[in-house]
């Protein structure tokens, strides 16, 4: 299964992300579907941490799955 089967519109999708102490952050977003096929959009609601950390380490990790499995 390629990637984008998984990031398709309305799947749920966790975003991990760490600020600059390195205390890791995890939440459950929705993914709103891929652009030009490698830049995710999803939905920034209540994101305040997350965002404060990408701003302050713009390395994420995003975990999918299988709604079919």
């Amino acid at each position: 299964m390629a990637y984008q089967d998984t990031l398709k519109e309305r799947n749920e999708i966790v975003l991990a992300t760490a600020g600059k102490d390195g205390n890791p952050h995890a939440i459950i977003v929705i993914s709103l579907g891929l652009m030009e096929e490698k830049k995710l959009l999803i939905g920034a609601c209540l994101m305040q941490k997350s965002l404060k950390n990408i701003g302050e380490n713009n390395n994420v990790c995003i975990v999918t799955k299988d709604n079919n499995k």
